[in-house]
C-alpha cells in the first residue's frame, strides 16, 4: 500500500558539527519525491545542503505552504531561491525562533544568510495570502532586509495575514528617525501598508532596550483600516496607538493584544488609557492590554464601564485600576467568560477590593478568573466560601498573591489546581 504525503518536515539539528555529520545524516543519495505534485506543505529546519534543497523543491509545482528556519539558508545559494515557480503558494513563513544575537553572528553569520533571504523575497507568488518573517539581524542588515520586506509586500497586495518579528536591533541613539532619510523610511512604511488590506497583523519587537524599528512598524499598523485581529508587542508603545487602531478598525476588530505601553510621560506623570476609545468596537471579543509603569500611585486604565459589551476574554497587566473600575469589569460585561488581572494595584484604592471579590464569587457568572498581585486588602486566611449548599468549599489565595478559580459542573467556583512543572513520566525516568 502506497502512502501519500501532503506535508514533509526536513529537520537537522542546528549544531556546530553539521559539516562533519552531514554525510552521515543525508547519505549519498539525492532526496526526491515520487509524487511531488501531491505535496502541499514542506518545512525546513536547520542547515540544508544546497543540492538537497534543489532536488526537493524544484518539482514542487503544487506546494501551498513553505516554512524555512533562518539556519536553513546558511548553506544555500541565491540562485536556488530565485525565479521559483510556486504559483499556488499560499503561506510563506521565514522564522528564527530561539536565535539570539550571539548564536546568530557566531555560528550562522548574516553575510551567509541575508543574501539568500533577499533572493527568496525577490520572487512573486500570485496566490500568497499569509506571510510571516522573523529575523535576528544586527543593525547593519536591518535596513536592507526591511526594505526588501516592503518591496515584497507591495508585490503581494492580496496578503491578508502578516507577521513581523524582530528579535534584536538595538540602538541608544537619541536622534533616531530624525534625519531626512529616516523620515523617508517611515513614509515608505506607510505607503507599503496602504497597499494592503490586512485582516490579521502581528508586530513583535522583542528587545529589552530601545528598539530602532519599533517606531517604523507602529507607523505601518496605523495605516490599516480593516483589521480583525492585531498584536503589537514592542517597547515604548504610546497609549495613543490603541486609540488609532480602534478609530481605524472599529467596524472589523475582534481581537486586540497590545503589550508594553509606555505609561510615563516626560514629566513623570502616568499617561492614562481611557477605555472610552474602545466603545465603538462592538465586535471586539478578546482584549489584552499590558503596560510598563514607573509607579502604582495613579490609575493606568480608566472608565472601564465603557468597554464594549461584546468582550468574552479580557487580560489586563501592569495598568492599575481604581476599585470602581475593577468592579465594573466583573459586572458590566455580560458576555465575559475569562478574565485575568495582573499587577493592577493592591493598595490605596487601586486593584480589586475584597468586597468585589465576595460579590463575584456569590454571583457565579464568569467561567475562569485569575488574579495576580492585585487584591487590595488582606485576603481572608480561611478563604471566601463558594456558597455551594451541597458541599461548601473556600476560594483561597495561594502564595505570591495568586488567586485562580473556575466554575465547576455544579455551577459553583472551585480553586484551580496548579500543574507540576515536571511531567509524571519525567519523574519515573
Amino acid at each position: 500500500m502506497a502512502v501519500v504525503l501532503e506535508r514533509v518536515t526536513v529537520t537537522y539539528k542546528r549544531c556546530l558539527h553539521f559539516y562533519l555529520l552531514r554525510k552521515v545524516f543525508y547519505g549519498d543519495q539525492i532526496a526526491e519525491f515520487k509524487y511531488p505534485h501531491l505535496l502541499r506543505s514542506i518545512h525546513f529546519d536547520g542547515p540544508i545542503p544546497c543540492h538537497y534543497f534543489n532536488s526537493m523543491v524544484e518539482s514542487l509545482t503544487n506546494i501551498r505552504e513553505i516554512e524555512l528556519h533562518m539556519t536553513s539558508f546558511c548553506c544555500l545559494q541565491a540562485s536556488s531561491l530565485e525565479n521559483l515557480n510556486w504559483k499556488r503558494l499560499k503561506s510563506l513563513r521565514i522564522w528564527g525562533h530561539r536565535l539570539t544575537d550571539g548564536i546568530f553572528t557566531t555560528f550562522y553569520p548574516s553575510d551567509k544568510i541575508v543574501p539568500n533571504v533577499l533572493a527568496l523575497l525577490s520572487n512573486n507568488f500570485p496566490s500568497l495570502s499569509t506571510y510571516s518573517v522573523e529575523y535576528p539581524f544586527d543593525i547593519r542588515d536591518e535596513k536592507t532586509v526591511t526594505q526588501q520586506i516592503f518591496s515584497f509586500l507591495k508585490r503581494h497586495p492580496n496578503v491578508f495575514k502578516f507577521k513581523i518579528c524582530v528579535n534584536i536591533s538595538i540602538t541608544d541613539d537619541a536622534t533616531e528617525f530624525e534625519t531626512v532619510t529616516d523620515r523617508e523610511w517611515i513614509k515608505e512604511a506607510k505607503t507599503t501598508s496602504k497597499r494592503l488590506n490586512l485582516k490579521v497583523l502581528d508586530i513583535i519587537v522583542s528587545s529589552m532596550r530601545k528598539v530602532r524599528l519599533a517606531k517604523l512598524w507602529m507607523a505601518f499598523v496605523e495605516q490599516q483600516r480593516s483589521l480583525e485581529a492585531v498584536t503589537v508587542l514592542s517597547f515604548r508603545i504610546p497609549p495613543t496607538m490603541m486609540a488609532s487602531i480602534c478609530e481605524n478598525n472599529w467596524q472589523t476588530l475582534k481581537k486586540m493584544y497590545i503589550s508594553r505601553f509606555l505609561m510615563s510621560s516626560n514629566n513623570g506623570r502616568t499617561t492614562q488609557i481611557d477605555c472610552s476609545i474602545l466603545n465603538r468596537c462592538v465586535n471586539l471579543t478578546n482584549l489584552t492590554c499590558e503596560g510598563m509603569l514607573s509607579n502604582f500611585i495613579e490609575p493606568g486604565l480608566i472608565n472601564t464601564s465603557s468597554l464594549p459589551k461584546s468582550l468574552v476574554h479580557l487580560e489586563i497587566g501592569g495598568l492599575p485600576l481604581l476599585h470602581e473600575d475593577s468592579h465594573d469589569l466583573f459586572f458590566d460585561l455580560p458576555e465575559l467568560k475569562h478574565i485575568c488581572l495582573t499587577d493592577v494595584g493592591n493598595s490605596g484604592g487601586l486593584g480589586v477590593s475584597i468586597q468585589t471579590m465576595k460579590q463575584v464569587i456569590a454571583t457565579r457568572k464568569i467561567l475562569v478568573i485569575t488574579i495576580y498581585r492585585s487584591m487590595c486588602g488582606e485576603f481572608p486566611h480561611a478563604g471566601i466560601p463558594n456558597g455551594d449548599p451541597s458541599g461548601e468549599t473556600f476560594i483561597s489565595q495561594r502564595p505570591y498573591e495568586i488567586l485562580e478559580f473556575k466554575l465547576n459542573e455544579s455551577g459553583y467556583y472551585e480553586n484551580m489546581r496548579r500543574q507540576s512543572i515536571f511531567d509524571e513520566d519525567d519523574l519515573n525516568d
